[in-house]
């Protein structure tokens, strides 16, 4: 039983984290994905507490199956955990607006930004460019996958003034 859970347990976590590395990487999939998986594994979790909390006492009123209730309430976690982590990036003209699933969204001005640095990724047979957007207290991330506007997004941030901070 035990294995069992383990196993469920660490392929909802490779899941997880595969829709987060998709949606860095700016793939539109992996956003909804992302939060599909975590409402159906978080409801399923909450079912399997309440059943657990109803049908898992023996005569004396002790529970008998902690493994269970420990394994369902980390599952519960990680799907509230990534329901609050999920972000979308939208770009227009003048801002770059963050929009979390749960809480506000966050509007940055392209003049506000710091500096900003463009980095070559590559996974597998995929190859792509990721911007980095520094601002005073936070940096996004742009993806050239996910943009295709992306180098007027770049020469965007140079007429604004931005400079591009290059790694050695």
């Amino acid at each position: 039983n035990i294995v069992i859970e383990l196993l469920l347990l660490v392929l909802f976590v490779t899941s997880v984290i595969n829709c987060q590395k998709r949606i860095q990487q700016g793939l539109s999939w992996a956003f909804h994905t992302s939060i599909i998986l975590s409402v159906i594994i978080g409801g399923s979790s909450i079912f399997m507490l309440i059943i657990l909390a109803n049908f898992t006492k023996d005569l004396e009123g002790n529970f008998i199956d902690y493994s269970s209730i420990v394994f369902w309430l980390i599952i519960l976690t990680i799907a509230i955990l990534n329901l609050l982590t999920v972000k979308k990036i939208k770009i227009t003209e003048l801002h770059v607006m963050v929009s979390p699933l749960i809480g506000r969204k966050i509007k940055n001005n392209f003049c506000d930004a710091l500096y900003f640095t463009i980095n070559r990724k590559q996974q597998n047979h995929c190859s792509w460019k990721e911007l980095t957007i520094f601002f005073q207290s936070r940096k996004i991330r742009i993806s050239s996958i996910q943009h295709q506007e992306f180098v007027d997004i770049h020469n965007l941030l140079i007429v604004s003034g931005i400079h591009e901070e290059i790694d050695n």
